[in-house]
């Protein structure tokens, strides 16, 4: 009976250790209960003898003693329960990885833009300049259409870019006969040096 006793208590402390917060009382942390309990049983058992001696004389001759050992023995069972609770409670927290801010597109420049700090250039967002005679190597590879921009301001040949918007890549020109429209581009031209 008292294993069974014992086992209900455990189990009722393990359940009410987790209840920290209520659907109106939310938690702002987090709390690890950890209980470890150790049963100690000492049994004493002892011992009480008692002899009641009873003498029945029946004749002169004869005597008779009568001897009754009442023998006790009792058993005392003394449990100790030991109960450690260790709590550790950690606040918390959110980690959010800084995202990189794209680099702006021809929509989000302002025309006439200013490309490292010397040249002006009309933006023409949407369009490609076909017919161009090429400055340097066509198509190569930049970070940002800004960059595109940069690369041309620095050759004082270049009139204007070619810029390819989902493949990053740049072609300067000295001339161009015409310009189309073109989701996939945009088109500078270099209004002063």
């Amino acid at each position: 009976m008292v294993h069974s006793t014992m086992l209900a208590g455990t189990f009722a402390l393990f359940a009410l250790a987790g209840v920290n917060a209520g659907p109106c009382h939310p938690s702002p942390s987090i709390t690890t209960t950890a209980v470890s309990t150790s049963i100690a049983a000492t049994e004493t058992l002892s011992l009480s003898v008692s002899a009641i001696e009873s003498a029945t004389t029946t004749n002169a001759a004869e005597s008779e003693t009568e001897t009754v050992i009442v023998a006790e023995i009792g058993t005392t069972t003394t449990i100790a329960v030991t109960t450690t609770e260790t709590e550790a409670t950690a606040a918390a927290t959110t980690t959010t990885a800084a995202q990189e801010e794209p680099e702006p597109m021809c929509d989000d420049l302002f025309s006439p833009y200013t490309a490292a700090g010397v040249s002006s250039y009309q933006l023409l967002c949407g369009q490609i300049g076909v017919g161009a005679r090429v400055v340097g190597e066509a198509d190569f590879s930049v970070t940002s259409y800004q960059e595109c921009l940069d690369a041309c301001s620095l050759i004082s040949s270049c009139w204007g870019v070619n810029y390819h918007n989902s493949q990053f890549t740049c072609t300067m020109w000295s001339q161009v006969n015409s310009f189309y429209d073109d989701v996939d581009y945009s088109t500078s031209k270099r209004m002063s040096f």
